[in-house]
Formats: C-alpha cells, structure tokens, sequence
C-alpha cells in the first residue's frame, strides 16, 4: 500500500514542476503493482486541486486530474480520531522544518490503515518512521 501526497500529485500532473519526470517514473512503479493499493485523504484531494489550480489556472485540467483520482485511487476520509491524532501530531513536533497540518493528517490516517510508503517531494516524512518513496 501507498499513500500519495500532494507533492507527488501535483508534480505528475504539472509538466513544468521540477519533479515531473520523477513523479511519473514512480507513478509507473504505482501502476505496475509495486507498491500495492494507492490512497490519498480527502485532505489531499482537496489541496491538490487547489495546488494544481494555483500553479496552473488551468481548470479543465484540475477537472482531469479530479476525476483521474476519484477513481484510481481509494480516498480515505479524516474522521474526528485521525483528526484529533493529527493535531497532536503537529503539536509534538521540534525542529525548524515542522510538517503541515495536512501533512499530519497523512501520518495519522497511513497509521489508522497500516499504509507503510508514501510518495513524497516536500520531505519531513521519514521522521514518523515511514518509507519515503522519493525516485
């Protein structure tokens, strides 16, 4: 099982972001069976289609990517338990490169579902003691 994050969704769908050859290299990976089933949050569907729509204004191709996703991927719901683990999460964490609060919401709902990988370009992950899928 894989869990995509924002980075890695928007950098496949947006040809002009630097990790867009990177991004559809491992989606190849993703598709082949590799990494098993592929999920998102709602959370991530959400900020990808604002992401995308920022960085590219191009509506059709949020549209396209929506779609694309909804039926791909399984899109896991942040319920009040994931939520409320998130917050302490995000509360918890040192350092001067503090993981988003969306970016929580994946640790707590990949712990909720047993998700071991995450495809990700934005780092941080890896101190929550799960593999990065990076390349």
């Amino acid at each position: 099982m894989i869990f995509l994050d924002t980075s890695f969704i928007v950098a496949e769908e947006y040809e002009r972001d630097e990790n867009h050859a990177k991004a559809v290299a491992i989606r190849k990976k993703i598709e082949s069976g590799r990494y098993g089933h592929a999920y998102i949050s709602d959370y991530i569907f959400d900020e990808s289609a604002t992401l995308l729509l920022a960085r590219t204004g191009n509506m059709e191709l949020v549209r396209s990517s929506g779609d694309i996703l909804r039926s791909a991927v399984e899109i896991l719901r942040i319920n009040e338990g994931s939520f409320d683990h998130a917050w302490e999460l995000f509360k918890a964490q040192k350092g001067n490169k503090p993981l988003s609060f969306t970016d929580c919401t994946n640790i707590a709902v990949m712990e909720e579902h047993g998700i071991n990988n995450i495809v990700a370009f934005d780092g941080g992950f890896d101190h929550f003691g799960v593999n990065v899928v990076d390349g």
